[in-house]
């Protein structure tokens, strides 16, 4: 559905100008990128309307998609996989930020996490790549942002807010979570690779 709506889209451009016939295939891909996204996030925020957990979800997806912008870690093969990986990761999230109980087991994680972050990231993926003068720069963002989100953290924390700060702390372990998923998917690739030569 995604792949026929998106090569509709893009021969749509070129039919009127808007794109060059050789630029087609690309512009289907980025249709295609565009549009799982889009679908996956009005899913998201479809359900946080219902549950009225908007702040909740803000905090949560927008901590998580600044750390994986620039950490990287595991990516989908597939669209519809990252809609389920993503859509999964958000549920479970929700669950285990209102059923909390300890503030301070989930710090003790966080920092695990921010540990975890700071050593794997920026880590490539073969269905996302990160350019290699990329890698220095996107090291520093991660550490910028482990940074901020901490503060953010420690000032929701004084302001009696923590029931907030629980979402950004889950974004920062998840987004561990992925680095690890990813490094051991490398390291599996690594000795398929070796023992194939």
């Amino acid at each position: 559905m995604l792949l026929f709506l998106s090569k509709k889209i893009a021969s749509f451009f070129v039919k009127f100008g808007v794109a060059k016939e050789e630029e087609e295939e690309i512009y289907t891909y980025g249709l295609q990128v565009i549009l799982s996204s889009a679908f996956s996030l009005t899913l998201i925020f479809a359900l946080a309307i219902i549950k009225r957990d908007m702040i909740e979800t803000g905090l949560f997806l927008g901590s998580l998609v600044l750390m994986r912008s620039y950490t990287g870690g595991y990516h989908a093969k597939h669209y519809w996989s990252c809609c389920l990986v993503t859509l999964s990761c958000y549920l479970l999230n929700m669950y285990i930020g209102k059923m909390i109980q300890s503030y301070l087991i989930l710090f003790i994680l966080y920092l695990a996490s921010i540990s975890i972050i700071l050593l794997f990231s920026p880590l490539d993926n073969k269905n996302k790549r990160i350019a290699g003068a990329d890698i220095p720069k996107f090291k520093i963002i991660a550490m910028g942002l482990c940074l901020m989100f901490s503060a953010v953290i420690i000032v929701l924390s004084l302001v009696e807010k923590m029931s907030y700060a629980v979402y950004i702390e889950l974004a920062s372990i998840t987004t561990a979570g992925s680095l690890i998923v990813g490094y051991c998917e490398k390291k599996k690739e690594v000795v398929l690779h070796e023992r194939d030569v």
